[in-house]
């Protein structure tokens, strides 16, 4: 999936500091002795700057951030991996070039007319 950053900027208004949009990068309902049945999420914590990649625990209802960082494909990079890891192949998430086949169909950049 081809995601732009700027979808992220709009403030979720019932979790004041973090971005309205979430997307889930897997979900996990296995249960095993390591890992609890869970979520991968991307998220941006406005407040700081910064994307995020968090585990949602189901049966807790708790929250924990895996990995953050300003840049988003470093996050992107590391949900590439993480969801590798749960899944097997899959189609790489890769950041919005604003143009072209490698927009975000989502994307609010316009495109220049040349």
């Amino acid at each position: 999936m081809i995601i732009c950053e700027h979808r992220f900027e709009e403030e979720d208004p019932r979790n004041l500091g973090f971005s309205m949009l979430e997307i889930d990068i897997y979900t996990s309902v296995k249960r095993d002795a390591y890992v609890l049945p869970h979520r991968l999420s991307l998220r941006k914590n406005i407040s700081r700057g910064e994307f995020e990649l968090y585990r949602f625990y189901f049966y807790t209802g708790q929250t924990s951030v895996q990995f953050r960082d300003k840049d988003l494909q470093r996050v992107l990079d590391r949900a590439n991996a993480e969801a590798y890891t749960w899944s097997g192949i899959r189609e790489q998430d890769k950041v919005c070039l604003h143009k072209g086949e490698q927009k975000d169909k989502l994307c609010p950049i316009e495109e220049e007319l040349t």
